[in-house]
């Protein structure tokens, strides 16, 4: 079976930015690096926490699991770094694909409103759509593996229903027609949510995620819409043209407002 795991950034309140990242392998890619990964979190500094799982922006900001407490010091930032290349280190080793894609929200909210936004949604079923999309061509590039079959995984977090409602209405019955076509056929098994902190896949989608909501945000604010940051260059550069990312331009924006009737 061939598997894509997915997970978010900056669907949280306040956020201007919405984004979306999937990891693509098949089961042997996904063997290895739980295994590879599991052994990397079994390190931690003398008189740190060890850990059992792993969260992208706790190990960024040294909280939770990586913060101090219960008799535990905090992790200092070099151990952090060293952890998080590694881990980096681990998603290209292992040679997965994977698509991350941004929209800016307020620019989005403000422009598709009305019929048009029930025609095309919101920011964050969009960015599910494309990620879904993407995940289905990967999978249909990969017919040499003889392998029709696609599992795709999102993250089963308390409270966030509306999270879980946003993947669900993706496969409404028209819009799961609409993500299929007839010349190669590809089943998409049932949706899976599973607990991040059972999953080192979904970790790692966690890591991906989160390190290209970093470069989004620099491209909003005017900082670029390339990788500026050390460690998205070592991922993306690493992968050899597997993991790409998309940031939706404003452009296209404009020109989902001409899709479907007039406003209310």
């Amino acid at each position: 079976m061939l598997s894509c795991y997915l997970d978010d950034s900056g669907t949280h309140l306040g956020s201007d930015i919405v984004v979306w990242a999937g990891l693509y392998g098949n089961k042997y890619q996904w063997a290895a690096l739980d295994h590879a990964w599991g052994e990397a979190l079994k390190y931690a500094p003398p008189g740190c926490r060890p850990l059992t799982h792993f969260h992208m922006a706790r190990c960024d900001n040294g909280s939770k699991e990586f913060g101090a407490g219960d008799g535990f010091e905090r992790w200092p930032e070099p151990a952090r770094e060293v952890l998080a290349k590694e881990l980096r280190r681990i998603i290209n080793a292992n040679m997965l694909s994977g698509f991350a894609i941004g929209v800016d929200r307020k620019y989005w909210d403000k422009e598709i409103q009305g019929d048009r936004r029930r025609l095309v949604g919101d920011p964050e079923g969009f960015c599910i759509r494309r990620a879904i999309e993407y995940s289905i061509k990967w999978a249909k590039s990969r017919r040499c593996e003889c392998d029709p079959e696609l599992g795709l995984f999102f993250d089963k977090r308390p409270g966030r229903i509306g999270e879980i409602a946003a993947v669900h209405e993706v496969f409404s019955p028209h819009e799961y027609l609409n993500l299929l076509d007839q010349q190669v056929a590809i089943f998409l098994l049932p949706v899976e949510f599973v607990q991040m902190d059972k999953s080192h896949q979904l970790q790692a989608a966690d890591l991906f995620a989160w390190e290209f909501y970093q470069v989004a945000n620099d491209a909003l604010n005017g900082l670029g819409d390339t990788a500026r940051r050390e460690q998205m260059r070592e991922l993306v550069n690493g992968s050899n043209g597997r993991l790409l990312c998309a940031m939706t331009a404003k452009e296209q924006i404009d020109a989902l407002k001409k899709t479907g009737p007039k406003d209310d």
